[in-house]
């Protein structure tokens, strides 16, 4: 889970677009970011 948010969610919301975010729900931070 932890590696969800800090993985997926940061490297894929910052490189690639928001909409990839999503694809990470593991934490509701992780769709905040």
């Amino acid at each position: 889970m932890e590696n969800c948010q800090i993985k997926k969610c940061k490297i894929q919301g910052k490189k690639y677009n928001a909409r990839r975010i999503f694809v990470c729900v593991c934490d509701q931070q992780c769709i905040k970011m």
